[in-house]
């Protein structure tokens, strides 16, 4: 049974800044492959969601 992910703002926020990163600092083909596998794993997460554990960490 495959199920949605829910980014967290924070995780939008670093998701983003990341490929800000790598745009700034590193050719086109590294942010592509960043974004290749991290649509991997998501996908990965999506079709086998009981093989990841959900987490709910607050900051302290």
């Amino acid at each position: 049974m495959s199920k949605p992910v829910i980014w967290s703002p924070s995780a939008e926020l670093d998701f983003s800044a990341i490929l800000d990163y790598l745009m700034e600092n590193w050719d086109f083909k590294v942010v592509e492959h960043f974004i290749e596998i991290t649509s991997s794993a998501l996908s990965q997460i999506t079709n086998s969601p009981g093989q990841y554990p959900l987490i709910h960490k607050e900051k302290k």
